[in-house]
């Protein structure tokens, strides 16, 4: 049972708990509860120590939330900065980076030692576009990614170089003789691979 002390406390003979919402800028980011087990007498000096600490608690959530979202933003700004939209596959740029660091850094410390680029694009691509839009010419791009990225090695890097065009830059100090023959695995991942648009399909590569 509740009853009234000084003016503007409470006085309470059972648990009690004195919940305070935590709001910053306007926008509620929580609720800081009180309990205590037993009596207590709650004055306004009492309440206002409650308000403060709680305003002092919401804006460090606030500013926690905050970093978390740059931090957020900075990772995915990076990403997309290296990665093509479309197939999630190393763009351009992430790949000339990945060639100057073979070059300039060799597994081997080497400055003899070799790497192997696979360039390959699809054969008809310019028709699928034509024929049925680019909706189905990004869905056949899609489909080609995954297949490709399923058959990686350890070490292997695929990326999309511009529109039907992809390159894969084989694991450090790859065997000379599985680099020559890389350049029938396009054809051979791609044999069964089929993007389906009413009716149609494609699924050749060429190198």
């Amino acid at each position: 049972m509740a009853r009234r002390g000084a003016p503007g406390a409470l006085l309470r003979s059972e648990p009690l708990v004195v919940p305070s919402t935590l709001a910053h800028d306007g926008e509620v980011v929580g609720e800081l509860r009180l309990c205590f087990r037993s009596q207590v007498d709650l004055g306004e000096r009492d309440r206002l120590a409650l308000s403060t600490f709680a305003d002092a608690v919401a804006a460090a959530l606030a500013n926690a939330s905050a970093h978390q979202q740059i931090r957020e933003l900075a990772d995915r700004t990076r990403y997309e900065a290296s990665h093509d939209t479309l197939t999630g596959l190393i763009n351009r740029s992430r790949l000339l980076d990945l060639i100057d660091l073979r070059r300039t850094h060799p597994v081997n410390d080497s400055p003899e030692a070799a790497f192997a680029l696979l360039l390959f694009d699809l054969s008809h691509f310019k028709e699928v576009n034509d024929t049925l839009g680019h909706s189905a010419g990004d869905a056949l791009l899609v489909r080609v990614a995954e297949r490709m990225s399923d058959g990686l090695a350890l070490g292997e890097q695929l990326g999309r170089l511009d529109s039907d065009k992809f390159a894969l830059l084989m694991a450090p100090e790859v065997d000379p003789e599985v680099a020559a023959h890389a350049r029938t695995r396009p054809s051979s991942a791609l044999a069964r691979c089929r993007a389906r648009w009413p009716n149609r399909s494609w699924s050749r590569a060429s190198r």
